[in-house]
Parts: C-alpha cells; sequence; structure tokens
C-alpha cells in the first residue's frame, strides 16, 4: 500500500471543496484502476444531478451523480487523471494530478460551497496493494538506468531470487527463472493487458518485451488478484495507449567493448585452461533503435498507440563462446469509445526473436553443440498476442467487461553442428553436435468481469465477480544428432551409450474458473472476502513419433492414440483481508490477510503420460574405439545388458501405452500463506512499510516405481569421500530392485508425497520517498527463510522415490527438485540449469536488498542509480552416481544444500542524462554505466568433486560498461 498526501492552495475561482481520498481494497488488484467518490452541500447533503468529468490523457468520461450524490469510474489505465463537476448553482470545480496506479482506488468526498473562497485543501490517498508489490511507470523507466527487457525486473521484487544478473542488457536476451516465497516459477501469472499469457510450459513469459513501450508494469503476489488463479509471483504490464496529443518517440542506445572494463578474477587468470579478459564473461556489443507514435484517430472518440524496436546483443560466454541475438517486439494498441457507455480496446503485439549461438544446457560446449533459435508459430497467419476488449458501464452502480484473446507463439532451437553427440559429466563440458527442437505453443483466453456498487448505511460494498476460460496447446519435436546415438562419460571406468526415440507429442490443458468476492469499507476498516472456483484438464493428443534411426529394433516407433482425461482438478480458493487505519488521518495502517490457493496445471503433466512425448531411451556400454569421444553404433555393445531406460519398456518396445501414469488422486498443489504488514506516513512523500509473510505448501507431487515402496530399494554402496575442507563423509547409495520394477510392469506413476512439505518464513521492509523537491527514491530489504520438511514416521525419498540424497539437478525430470536433499528442515533451493553451459544455478538467497533513486537538477539534468545486493546462492559439491535402473543421477555429498554458497552479489548502475526542449520536441542525451562497481562474483562453479575441473567458476558478472543513447520526443 502507499499512503500518499498532498497539500495544496485553490484558485478564489473555484469554489470550496474537501477531498479525502481513502481506501480501496487490499486485496484484489485488478487490471484496471477506480476513481469513486460522493459530493454534498455545505449542510452535507447529498448533491444530485452534478455532472463529474474525469479526465487523463484522452478526455471526457462523463458521468451523473445519483441521489446519494456518488460517482464512479471504472476499468481506468494507469495514469494522471484531472477531475471536474459542474451543478447549476455551484462553482465549477477542478482537481488536476489525482494519480492512478494498477489497480488502484482513489475514493474522494467533495463538499461544495456557493461562494468560492482561496483555501488550503487536504488530499489524501490510500493506495490498493500489498507491501511486496513493486511498480514501474513509464516515466520511472524512462529515468532509471535498467534493462531494455520486462522480465529482467523480477530481481527486483523482495522475496524472489533469480538466476540471472543483468550488466546493462547482457541478459536482456534470456528468460530469468526464479523462486518467489517458496513458490515454484510455474505459478507465476504473466498478464498482459490482463490477458494472461504464461508459458504453461515453463513458467515464464512466452516473449521479450521492450519496457519503453509499457504505460506500467507491476510486480505483486499473483494471490492477491482475485480474478487470476495461482500463488506464486503475479506481473502485469500495461502496454502504451494513444492520448489526446500526437506524439511520437525516436531513441536508440550503443555499447560495445570499446567502452567496456575488465573484471577478471585470478583463480580464471592463472587457471591452467588460460582465461583472459577476451575469453571470459563479457559483452562485444549491445545497440537498439525503436521508434513509438501515438495520438487520436478520432478527437475524443478514437486513439491508437504503436511501437517497433530492433535490439542486437552480442555477447561473449566463457562457458559457451559468442552469442547473438536479435530482438523485434512490435505492438499496435486502439481504444474506441463507442458510446458514452461503451467501449471497445484492440491490442496486437509480437516478439519477434532470433538467436545465434545459443548453449541449451548446464556444461561446457564447442560451437558445434550450440543450437541458432527463432520464433515459432503455429500455422495460421495470426502471429503473436491478439485481444479484443468490450466495457460497458450499465448504470452508475454496475460495470461489465469481457475479452476475448489468442497468443500464436512458440520457439524452435536447431543444431549449428551436425554428426554425433557426447556428454561428459566427468569434465563438465560436451563434444559434437547437439539436439534439435521445435515447440509451437498457442493459447486461447476469454473472461468477463464485473463490479457492482451499493452502500448499505454507511458501509459501502464492492461486488466483484467473473469467469474465465483458456486452451492452452503445446506441440513438441525433438530429434538427436547422428543417428540418435548419445555418448556419455560418467567417469574413466563408466562410460555409456544412449539410444533415443524421436520425441514428438501434443498436449492440452483446459482452465475454467469463476470469482466472486466482497469488500466491505467503513471508516478506518476495510474488509476483503473472496472466493475462486477452479476446474482443470489435461490432455494427452494423439502423435507417432519414429523409432532410433541406427537401432530401430530396440527402440522403435509407435503411434499414440491419446488420452483425453490425464488429470482433472477442482479447487476451491477462499481468501480475504482486513485492513485498518490506526489513526484517524490515516497515516498509520495495519493489514493482515490469509488465503488458500491452488496450482494451475502444467504441460510436463501430460506430458510425461504420453509415450510418444517423454524423452525415450535406453543405455548401453560404450568403448571409445577411434577415441573421438562420440559413441559410433558399431561401438555400442548391445550384445551386453542395458544399463538403464527411462520412457519406455525394452521388454516390449513398441508398446504404445504411457509408462508414466497419473495417481488417479493426485490432488492440485496448495499453498496456504498468511501476512501482517504495518504502514506509517511521516510526511506527505514518504513512507515505510514493514511485513511478515508465511507460506505452506502441501500435496507435492513425485514420481516413483508403480509398485515399488522405499524398503524396495536396495543399498548399492556406502560412499566415502573426503570434502575440500577435510571433512571425511559417507553417503549410501539406493538402486531399485529390478525384478520388482518388471513384475509391476516397469511404469511410473506420479501422486502427491503427503510426508513432504515446505515453508516460507519472510522479512520485508520497504522506504518509499515519493517525487518531490526534485528526488524520489525507493529502498527494499528482504529476509528469505524457505525450508523442506519430512514426515519422520516414514523413509524420505527423492523425487524418483530412491531414499538417495541428490541435488534436485538430476531428479525425476520435471519433477526433480528441491525435496532431493532430504534433509528435514533443509534449505529449499530449486536447481535450474544457467542455459548458458556455465552449469546449475540453486534458487535460494536468505537476504537481498535494493535501492533505486533519482535527481533532477535544474537546466535538465537528470542523475538517477540503482543498487542491488543479494546473498551468493548455493553450490553443493556433488558426485555422478549410478543408481541401478534410475540412471545416473548427482548425489550430493555436502551435507546440506547450502553448505557452500557462492560470491555475495553487490551492483550498481548510475545514469547522467541532459535534457534539452526545443517548443514542443525534447532532445535527451544519456550516459548509464552499468557494474560501476567492476563487481567479478563467481555466478556458477563445477560442482563435481570427482572432476579434474572441480571448482572451475564457469560464470561471472558482466565487466562495468557505458551506454550511450539518445531520445528524441514530439
Amino acid at each position: 500500500m502507499i499512503f500518499l498526501s498532498q497539500r495544496m492552495g485553490l484558485p478564489s475561482s473555484l469554489a470550496l471543496c474537501f477531498l479525502v481520498v481513502s481506501a480501496g481494497p487490499a486485496t484484489t488488484q485488478p487490471y484496471r484502476g477506480l476513481i469513486v467518490g460522493t459530493i454534498s452541500d455545505r449542510s452535507g447533503g447529498a448533491v444530485a444531478g452534478a455532472v463529474v468529468e474525469v479526465s487523463g490523457d484522452r478526455p471526457g468520461l462523463t458521468v451523473i451523480t445519483a441521489a446519494d450524490g456518488l460517482f464512479r469510474f471504472v476499468d481506468l489505465s494507469p495514469g494522471s487523471y484531472g477531475l471536474t463537476v459542474l451543478k447549476p448553482g455551484f462553482q465549477p470545480v477542478k482537481r488536476a494530478g489525482l494519480i492512478l496506479g494498477l489497480g488502484e482506488t482513489l475514493s474522494l468526498s467533495l463538499t461544495l460551497d456557493i461562494e468560492g473562497v482561496q483555501e488550503s485543501v487536504d488530499v489524501k490517498t490510500w493506495r490498493t496493494g500489498s507491501g511486496s508489490r513493486v511498480s514501474f511507470t513509464h516515466d520511472e523507466l524512462a529515468r532509471l538506468p535498467a534493462s531494455p527487457q520486462a522480465a529482467v525486473l523480477v530481481s527486483t521484487v523482495p522475496g524472489a531470487v533469480t538466476n540471472r544478473l543483468d550488466a546493462g542488457g547482457s541478459e536482456s536476451h534470456q528468460q530469468p527463472q526464479f523462486v518467489f516465497r517458496g513458490s515454484r516459477m510455474l505459478d507465476t501469472a504473466w498478464t498482459i493487458d490482463g490477458v494472461v499469457v504464461t508459458d504453461r510450459q515453463t513458467g515464464n513469459l512466452p516473449g521479450f518485451f521492450d519496457v519503453a513501450a509499457l504505460d506500467e508494469i507491476q510486480l505483486a503476489p499473483a494471490s492477491s488478484d482475485i480474478t487470476r488463479p495461482g500463488s506464486g509471483l503475479g506481473v502485469m504490464m500495461v502496454m502504451r495507449s494513444g492520448t489526446s496529443r500526437m506524439r511520437a518517440t525516436g531513441r536508440g542506445y550503443f555499447s560495445s567493448d570499446a567502452f567496456q572494463a575488465s573484471n577478471l578474477r585470478d583463480d580464471l587468470r592463472n587457471a591452467p585452461f588460460f582465461v583472459t579478459a577476451d575469453t571470459a564473461d563479457h559483452t562485444e556489443q549491445i545497440g537498439e533503435y525503436a521508434a513509438d507514435i501515438g495520438g487520436p484517430l478520432r478527437r475524443d472518440r478514437a486513439w491508437f498507440a504503436a511501437s517497433s524496436s530492433r535490439q542486437d546483443v552480442r555477447i561473449f560466454r566463457q562457458a559457451g563462446g559468442p552469442e547473438r541475438a536479435v530482438l523485434t517486439p512490435r505492438h499496435v494498441k486502439m481504444n474506441w469509445r463507442v458510446t458514452s457507455r461503451d467501449m471497445l480496446n484492440w491490442l496486437w503485439l509480437d516478439n519477434g526473436i532470433r538467436r545465434f549461438g545459443v548453449n541449451p544446457g548446464a556444461l561446457r560446449a564447442p560451437p558445434t553443440a550450440t543450437q541458432d533459435q527463432s520464433s515459432l508459430y503455429a500455422a495460421n497467419p495470426f502471429h503473436g498476442l491478439w485481444k479484443i476488449e468490450a466495457q460497458r458501464s450499465v448504470s452508475s452502480t454496475l460495470f461489465l467487461a469481457t475479452r476475448y484473446a489468442y497468443y500464436n507463439t512458440g520457439v524452435r532451437n536447431v543444431s549449428r553442428g551436425s554428426g554425433g553427440a557426447g556428454v561428459s559429466q566427468r569434465l563438465g563440458e560436451t563434444v559434437g553436435a547437439t539436439s534439435s527442437s521445435w515447440s509451437s505453443r498457442p493459447q486461447h483466453s476469454a473472461a468477463f468481469d464485473g463490479r457492482y456498487f451499493r452502500n448499505l448505511g454507511r458501509t459501502g460494498h464492492e461486488l466483484k465477480f467473473g469467469a474465465g476460460w483458456q486452451r492452452v496447446e503445446t506441440f513438441n519435436e525433438t530429434l538427436w544428432p547422428g543417428e540418435g546415438v548419445v555418448a556419455f562419460d560418467i567417469s574413466p571406468t563408466d562410460r555409456r551409450a544412449r539410444l533415443y526415440r524421436e520425441q514428438l507429442g501434443k498436449t492440452r490443458l483446459l482452465f475454467a474458473g469463476v470469482y466472486l468476492s466482497d469488500t466491505w469499507s467503513t471508516d478506518r476498516a476495510t474488509l476483503d472476502l473472496g472466493l475462486r472456483l477452479d476446474h482443470q484438464r489435461s490432455q494427452a493428443l494423439p502423435s507417432s513419433p519414429a523409432g532410433n534411426p541406427a537401432f530401430p529394433h530396440l527402440l522403435p516407433g509407435i503411434d499414440f492414440k491419446g488420452e483425453t482425461n490425464v488429470h482433472t482438478a477442482m479447487d476451491l480458493s477462499p481468501r480475504g483481508t482486513i485492513t485498518y487505519a490506526l489513526d484517524a488521518a490515516r497515516r498509520t495502517v495495519l493489514r493482515g490477510g490469509a488465503g488458500r490457493y491452488a496450482s494451475q496445471a502444467v504441460t510436463g503433466l501430460a506430458a510425461q503420460s504420453n509415450p510418444a512425448n517423454v524423452s525415450a531411451w535406453v543405455e548401453y556400454p560404450w568403448q571409445d574405439r577411434n577415441g573421438d569421444r562420440l559413441a559410433q553404433p558399431d561401438e555400442v555393445r548391445i550384445d551386453l545388458p542395458y544399463l538403464a531406460f527411462e520412457g519406455f519398456r525394452p521388454e516390449d518396445p513398441a508398446a504404445a501405452t504411457p509408462l508414466i501414469i497419473t495417481d488417479p488422486d493426485l490432488a492440485s498443489r496448495i499453498t496456504t500463506d498468511m501476512s501482517l504488514a504495518l504502514e506509517r506516513e511521516f510526511t506527505p512523500y514518504l513512507r515505510a512499510i514493514v511485513g511478515y509473510s508465511y507460506s505452506r505448501h502441501t500435496r507435492l507431487p513425485y514420481s516413483h516405481w508403480q509398485g515399488l515402496a522405499a524398503d524396495d530399494y536396495e543399498v548399492l554402496q556406502v560412499l566415502s569421500t573426503r570434502l575440500p575442507d577435510g571433512t571425511q563423509v559417507s553417503v549410501p547409495l539406493y538402486a531399485p530392485d529390478p525384478q520388482r520394477i518388471l513384475e509391476n510392469g516397469s511404469r511410473r506413476i506420479i501422486r502427491s508425497n503427503d510426508g513432504h512439505y515446505s515453508t516460507y518464513h519472510g522479512l520485508e521492509a520497504f522506504l518509499v520517498k515519493g517525487m518531490s523537491g526534485g528526488w524520489m527514491m525507493t529502498a527494499t530489504a528482504a529476509w528469505n527463510n524457505s525450508r523442506s520438511f519430512y514426515d519422520g514416521q516414514r523413509p524420505a525419498v527423492n523425487s524418483l522415490g530412491n531414499p538417495t540424497r541428490l541435488d534436485g539437478a538430476s531428479g525425476g525430470g520435471p519433477l526433480s527438485g528441491p525435496r532431493d536433499p532430504l534433509v528435514l528442515g533443509g534449505q529449499l533451493a530449486p536447481a535450474t540449469s544457467s542455459n548458458i553451459g556455465g552449469g546449475t544455478v540453486f534458487l535460494n538467497a536468505k537476504w537481498q536488498a535494493s535501492v533505486k533513486a533519482a535527481y533532477l537538477f535544474p537546466g535538465g539534468i537528470d542523475v538517477a542509480g540503482i543498487l542491488f545486493a543479494r546473498q551468493g546462492t548455493p553450490s553443493p559439491y556433488v558426485i555422478p552416481q549410478r543408481l541401478g535402473l534410475d540412471g545416473v543421477r548427482t548425489l550430493l555429498v555436502s551435507p546440506t544444500i547450502d553448505s557452500v554458497r557462492l560470491d555475495d552479489v553487490w551492483n550498481l548502475d548510475i545514469r547522467l542524462g541532459k535534457r534539452i526542449r526545443f517548443s514542443r520536441l525534447t532532445v535527451q542525451a544519456t550516459g548509464d554505466i552499468f557494474n560501476v562497481l567492476n563487481g567479478n562474483a563467481a555466478l556458477v562453479r563445477e560442482r563435481n568433486l570427482r572432476s579434474p575441473n572441480f571448482d572451475r567458476v564457469n560464470m561471472t558478472v558482466s565487466p562495468r560498461i557505458l551506454r550511450l543513447a539518445l531520445r528524441i520526443s514530439y
């Protein structure tokens, strides 16, 4: 929440009026904002029939006050608004500078007087939103030295831990992976102009968006908006809209290696593999040129906005060599006021991408084992996001909106090399080529939303209701290089060849939900209670992948007929908050809330139940006779027993029945949370917030061999080794009973593990100085404590159902995760690939802090900066080991997942700019310096104790660099 007051004088030509802006509900944050108020005379009587007009960048929304003097404007875009009141017998009243953010409610009480007398008027704004909300307006983004990509801003949210640190756009072409308050990234809700566009396969934003094309971006708990399901982070973006004034902007920036320092670490400079400043992580060149235009199509009736940009990112990865990306986001948006009660909105956007030399995995790779990436669309001409929305003001108390959207998106990744492929877990690198994949992910969605207002005595009610529907389809195809035979070098005595079948699958997810909430508002208190009902269904569609080219008799093709009901769930999600002002001036506010939220299904669940869509492979011993580190078919020892398999049954390889089935009783993952916050306004432009949040995640799924329990796993060996600090450790290795696996059909089953849950405790603090006196500042700090727990009455098992301690990086495929370390009360640290060959990043930081500030000097000189710091992420020690038919997994040998941590990260970015105005033309030149401290913190190290490259630094923060920019606005 923001609690802000302003004090100003009104001209004598205006009527005497007293305006009080009070609180709206603290939990629901809809896509649009609301301005509501009452008008009375000096005797306290309601003024009916007054004409109230609210105007922003586009003019003229008008309503007539009802008998109780009430007026409302709903579904307003974020921005600055003015208010005009006209009533015969009273002086006209005008009020400017009403700032409305995403999902905020401004409640005004105006008292009119016949005589126009200049008075000092208090204006207080109590804004909606939780303490964890972080917002960036268009103007703020233009002032700060921020990354050009919206997704990179996630790192600024307290409680969110990401796997990347951007330096001047060096990571702007990478989608960050992150956790928020212990939730999965797959629970993230990404919305664009009210449309949920979350990629259900990755949980990420399906594309790259230029922040300069946004009116505002807001990051807050998804549970704060009842119109959306889920419990993770909610990222709401609003594309720029047209205004009543024609505007046009051209901009560009440029940085290169010539503007860059060196931050080469001593341990890299002195390493035996010889790293120099030219071969360490650094930027080679980053540039952008862009333009946007907007204005009226028809005066006071229709408006448009459009933008287009081209970003060219060229960097060098120590673990992967040169990499280049070309991003071309574009958008067109139109708004049409059909009548005084009806509005139509239309949006199109596309975010084309081309990337060259992308390392697809966590190991170091030569150029031949990298991929070229580009956008992929379903076979129709409607590329990108298409949305149409209709809004209707039925009366002064009832407002309705409906919308439909289609998002045609996807990606292709094509190997740059051909021939065979090899993976050396022993050395932490790959050789030869890599796989190629194609994935299209079109989405259809529709929604209906309504608001109804009613006053009962001194209590105001705001009723929200609505329904939504979404269909998400995914087409995936993966081909392995050469003849589908990949060499694996595990250790000097363990070398194996993996035979792959084509991976070709289609899935469909269906979502439907309804919601209802009511907000009771009195003088000091606001109570908001809401309920969602969500139904979700997963389907596996028919497909027919080809067999292994070299060994079709061992791994033949199959013909899968499809499964229309892989998983179905129906969930109720109640939630509520209460807000209470501790003083009459509402300068001190106490807020508490609680809720229960169900996770949404992801494509991985349906994909795992589709035998054509899973990664089907079998491993045999391999002898590298020619020493090229690649497995030729004649080097594969198929005359010996197979070592491991996945995704099919060796005894019936042509069977098209699912090898991973879903328990009919599998329930949705549940998050229960509670929060408490205290907010205090010290001055009209300075406020502070401290808050505590707690969440508990239950019904966590895992995949185990059907018919096997923990007692059916035998101890293979007890591995003893010495850690770098001299500590001797012994870790038992378990393998499943192969005979029991065969007896039960060689199938895995996905079910909820009632004996495992995780918790999150967090403290957050905000200090916000609004723009006044030429400067602004926001400082945040957070303490995060996310842990895993197990039922002590039963043996703890990892995501494979195996009692062996793993690091979470190679457990049960899409279900692998932070449960794998099997440490009671241990830190929760989801493992995610760096996707650049550097290795695995574990998303856990117990503390983080940030400060962003801007100062406007006289003469059009701007200075701004962002300081960010967080604890180093875990880097646990591992040893790859074979666990029988569970395959080769990374064994955790550190006592806990966070026994060893990487360097703490500190980063400072600053900006110096100069604005020059020529009538309606503004020219702004800026210079941004990123990583001013020239930090070189290690972000990823080699963790395999048995590797000759153990402890090698595989990824660091990019060096300090200067970016020059020019912006011309009309």
